[in-house]
């Protein structure tokens, strides 16, 4: 029986596990907290029983990931829950952009001609999404199964956000497009910003934004329960600082950044091979703040009170402002926000009269600052009132989540920037960007493609190139 180590408990070293161990091989998983899950996990933050998602929140790459639908993680106990609106971006005066689950009912929500374009950008990608969605789940450099579906992302996906929002005439659709593609963590006149924001919104229309049934935590304990089931363990509060600690492995896959990976090969690479790992750029971080109300958020927004994910911060302008204010080393007075609001639809998360609120803005990469002010102002101008409901609050900054995750570089919640070559060098520019220099030995973080979010494709990509390299592959 071939054996593989995995180094690392987040949801795709997890991934990498569950895969190999259902192919037959004999898996150990080594996690230096004390429970396994990296940036899915959920904890009991403010006060006993009303329970948090520490870093990821809302999954729609969980949702459409081709991973957790082979491993059948509903059967280990996950379940997706979906609000009636995947997704709210309020504007002023109680008006919303609103992103319904429905491309037609989007379409009508915003004006006649905006509604037409917006079919326009999104409409080829959902015609032929379970194409598109697999060549996006992996290596971009990689020769596509479906030259048209890579051809119909590709013509939408190098596009700024800024550049795209040029086509539209009233606020609501630019909003929409804006806040989408803020997930990028980059400038909104960068390239693939537009592009990505529109294939988010097509998750949102195929898959919808749900979340997981009691919490993220679910997502990780479905993964350990494949694992176990098919012999695997995980031992948790085990450090590896150096390859070298490691048992004799057939296969080694590392779940870390390139920073630790570099330390931990140490003298195995060197020179040209390390450089691509060590000149690794990281991205930005967040300040995050979660908090126990006692009633649900008084938004001014209809729709914003039937839905999960909120984006705050107002039209396009006011967003790319936000996220170019990032960019110089600073925080914009008036930051783009990101909300969920999960008690919404999962009762779960707290007893009777009380509810949760999990909410974040970007931050420079190792920032020390607490802006929970100024996400707070952003709250004020589209929920006045909701200061009155607060029962208690956590305050996370990016010093923190470098300390509470070692994968996250400077609080780095996406495995590594995705501006210039490392949209494609992830971490390096390869066709096989998950094997390393050293034989055996394979990355599978969010530094490797498909990047960032909880859908764990890093890792199930890595372990089907370790399959195929040792004729296992299936």
């Amino acid at each position: 029986m071939r054996n593989a180590v995995v180094v690392g408990a987040g949801p795709n070293g997890l991934t990498a596990a569950a895969r190999l161990a259902r192919e037959g091989w004999d898996v150990t998983v080594y996690e230096s907290a004390p429970t396994p899950g990296g940036g899915s996990r959920t904890a009991e933050l403010i006060e006993p029983g009303v329970r948090h998602d520490v870093c990821a929140a809302v999954h729609p790459s969980g949702a459409a990931s081709a991973a957790f639908a082979s491993l059948q993680l509903e059967r280990h106990g996950l379940t997706w829950l979906h609000p009636e609106i995947p997704l709210v971006h309020p504007l002023d005066g109680g008006r919303a952009a609103v992103l319904h689950r429905s491309l037609d009912d989007t379409v009508a929500a915003m004006p006649a001609a905006d509604g037409r374009r917006w079919r326009r950008l999104v409409a080829p990608i959902l015609h032929r999404f379970e194409a598109v969605n697999a060549f996006t789940q992996g290596p971009l450099l990689a020769w596509p199964d479906d030259l048209v579906a890579a051809t119909v992302f590709g013509v939408r996906g190098l596009w700024p956000a800024s550049l795209l929002q040029s086509m539209f005439r009233g606020d609501e659709a630019p909003a929409l497009l804006a806040g989408l593609s803020a997930h990028s963590c980059l400038p909104l006149d960068r390239p693939f910003t537009g592009g990505l924001g529109v294939m988010i919104g097509a998750l949102g229309h195929a898959v919808g934004w749900p979340v997981a049934a009691g919490g993220s935590q679910a997502i990780v304990d479905a993964l350990g329960s494949v694992i176990r089931q098919h012999g695997g363990r995980i031992i948790t509060d085990h450090t590896v600082l150096d390859l070298r600690e490691l048992p004799p492995a057939d296969a080694v896959l590392l779940d870390v950044s390139p920073k630790q990976f570099v330390s931990m090969a140490g003298n195995r690479l060197d020179g040209r091979a390390a450089r691509p790992y060590r000149r690794f750029r990281y991205g930005w971080s967040a300040c995050k703040v979660d908090y126990v109300l006692s009633g649900p958020m008084p938004w001014l927004s209809p729709e914003a009170r039937r839905t999960v994910t909120l984006h705050l911060g107002g039209t396009f302008d006011e967003v790319a402002a936000s996220e170019a204010a990032v960019q110089r080393g600073n925080v914009h007075s008036a930051p783009f926000v990101l909300v969920a609001q999960a008690s919404v639809v999962d009762p779960s998360r707290a007893p009777d009269g009380r509810h949760t609120l999990w909410a974040y803005c970007h931050v420079p990469n190792a920032s020390p600052l607490d802006v929970s002010d100024r996400i707070e102002s952003q709250f004020d101008r589209f929920a006045p009132g909701w200061r009155d409901l607060v029962v208690g609050r956590s305050v996370r900054t990016a010093p923190a989540f470098a300390a509470y995750n070692p994968s996250a570089i400077g609080g780095d919640f996406a495995g590594g920037s995705m501006a210039g070559r490392q949209l494609l060098a992830r971490p390096k520019l390869a066709v096989d960007p998950y094997r390393t220099p050293i034989d055996g030995v394979w990355l599978c973080s969010a530094s490797t493609p498909p990047g960032a979010a909880v859908h764990g494709m890093c890792g199930w990509n890595a372990a089907g190139r370790v399959l195929q390299t040792s004729g296992s592959y299936t």
